[in-house]
């Protein structure tokens, strides 16, 4: 009840929720002095006149904008829906619905077929959660519906495969309300990247992509280049791959770059790169007036690479920063990158090229000196 608390959050961890401890719950919660904003249903098992207590709770909420339900009980999928139905469904204030470690996918279901007819959630997480095909395909029937969610993560969930995540492209490409899609370390290949990467070629309004713990290759990569040359609407893409081979796909990558106008952001993890690679990114760099953020494995990247990102960087006027992670730099691809930094002297403000075990105190130098000039 402090009044001073900006907001707090309240767990309920692994209590058996009946109608009546739900409703003394309600009537304290939003009497408080200090509001609610967060509501977390940790392990908690409810009955259906619980369910259907915890909807009319919901229901008459002015504080609570997130919703938790963590390995959660039910005792029938009835009383989830009521409780969906007249809770998530009419509340004016939940905006938020995470679902975590729920390992029924009927259960998950349930709370995707909620979101064809809500009109109030805005972001969506779905962690540790058994979706299967049948969940995605649910889920990729709620987003054409729904034109009011504007994040979507799925995070360490089984989302059927392949087959789930042909139903996840299938959604987004007829979607125009979402702007931030993640999907980490749900097992998807090249395959499925190459799905998704379909999805956000027709797509107008996703802005930012994450697909973390991907295994991506020439497929994957062919398939996101199309995404970069051809939709201006995406700003921010990150790819983490789980493979760490050489690709040889990352020229057309690169020069996909160099045609987007729209791109701020691109991290590429885990994706190595070599001295050709860095050639066609330098020249991608030269072209491109978008780009501010750049981060690329160059654990491959040598001295001649370093002369070809270096000459880009003085040319450059929109990247503030480039990262290059563990490279082969030694100290004459330093001086290089030095020589940039004092002729880029405006407007690159984080250099990330000194990983390497090649560059001596000389090198270190050389940079020293340059950056008293920028």
């Amino acid at each position: 009840k402090d009044p001073l608390a900006e907001h707090c959050v309240l767990v309920l961890n692994r209590l058996s929720l009946d109608d009546q401890l739900v409703m003394t719950l309600g009537e304290g919660l939003f009497g408080s002095y200090c509001p609610v904003e967060r509501l977390d249903f940790f392990r908690c098992s409810m009955t259906d006149a619980g369910a259907l207590a915890i909807g009319s709770v919901f229901k008459s909420n002015k504080t609570v904008t997130s919703v938790s339900f963590n390995g959660c009980q039910m005792d029938s999928l009835e009383g989830l829906e009521e409780m969906l139905l007249q809770g998530l469904n009419h509340s004016s204030c939940i905006r938020e619905i995470r679902l975590a470690d729920i390992q029924d996918h009927t259960e998950v279901k349930v709370f995707m077929e909620a979101l064809k007819t809500s009109t109030n959630i805005r972001d969506v997480y779905i962690g540790n959660c058994v979706m299967g095909t049948k969940g995605m395909e649910v889920l990729a029937n709620a987003l054409p519906m729904n034109p009011f969610i504007h994040s979507l993560s799925l995070n360490a969930s089984d989302i059927g495969g392949n087959s789930g995540v042909n139903y996840l492209a299938q959604g987004i490409a007829q979607n125009n309300s979402l702007e931030y899609l993640g999907v980490e370390d749900c097992n998807v290949d090249d395959e499925g990247v190459e799905a998704i990467a379909k999805g956000l070629e027709v797509n107008r309004s996703i802005t930012e992509v994450t697909l973390f713990g991907i295994s991506i290759g020439n497929q994957g990569i062919e398939a996101f280049s199309r995404v970069i040359s051809r939709n201006m609407i995406l700003n921010s893409i990150l790819l983490k791959s789980t493979r760490t081979e050489r690709l040889i796909s990352l020229e057309w990558l690169a020069n996909a770059v160099s045609l987007n106008s729209g791109l701020r952001y691109l991290r590429l993890e885990n994706i190595p790169m070599s001295n050709r690679d860095a050639k066609a990114f330098a020249e991608a760099l030269k072209l491109n007036t978008s780009l501010q953020f750049l981060l690329l494995d160059g654990r491959y990247i040598g001295n001649i690479g370093a002369k070809y990102m270096a000459e880009a960087v003085m040319v450059n006027t929109s990247l503030r920063r480039l990262h290059l992670g563990e490279t082969q730099i030694g100290n004459i691809g330093m001086h290089a990158f030095a020589h940039a930094t004092r002729v880029n002297s405006h407007y690159m403000e984080m250099l990330d090229v000194c990983k390497s075990k090649k560059i001596t105190n000389v090198g270190f130098d050389f940079l020293k000196n340059a950056i008293k000039f920028n």
